[in-house]
């Protein structure tokens, strides 16, 4: 081997042992007066890119708290429906929405008897929570669908008239007679 390789291997050699080195930093200087040195802060290095490559998640942070979901429940014998529920009565047919408040009458393993106040009527277990969180997003998502179909509804009014209109207009013009509605 030539002595260049020779020089260049030593060289890298080198360098890579002593980049792997870290030296531990000195201690702080004392200064009269003070009781206690100042806290040394030791660098801790960001995690590299590679190990988010590599599907490794990166190191959990001892300062950061866990979040635990800590679920509300309603009073014993409360419950809140999850789902539209259709009463039907010697008048007509009434409907409870999701999120509605009810009281248990009587439970059964498959049946229940609850009241809103005014109605008892039957649900099953699957119809109702004790969850605030869980009927509060039923009540929501109901809002929000309904909200969606109103404003579907009233964009088919909307274009109906309009194509009404229009058919008006047409028919109005030098020659033809309106058809009337």
């Amino acid at each position: 081997m030539s002595t260049m390789k020779m020089a260049a291997m030593v060289l890298v050699l080198a360098t890579v042992l002593f980049s792997g080195c870290q030296k531990t930093p000195p201690p702080p200087p004392v200064v009269k007066g003070m009781s206690t040195p100042p806290a040394i802060v030791k660098h801790t290095p960001s995690p590299s890119p590679a190990a988010s490559v590599r599907g490794l998640p990166p190191p959990a942070s001892p300062a950061s708290p866990r979040r635990v979901a800590v679920r509300q429940l309603a009073p014993e014998g409360v419950f809140y429906l999850l789902e539209r529920i259709a009463i039907t009565n010697d008048s007509g047919v009434i409907g409870e929405l999701p999120g509605t408040k009810v009281t248990l009458v009587t439970g059964g393993e498959t049946k229940m008897q609850v009241t809103d106040g005014e109605r008892t009527f039957e649900v099953t277990p699957a119809q109702v929570t004790n969850d605030l969180g869980l009927a509060a997003s039923a009540r929501k998502s109901d809002e929000t669908s309904q909200a969606a179909a109103a404003s579907a509804a009233s964009k088919e009014i909307d274009e109906a008239a309009r194509k009404r209109q229009m058919e008006f207009i047409r028919s109005a013009e030098p020659g033809k007679r309106p058809k009337r509605p």
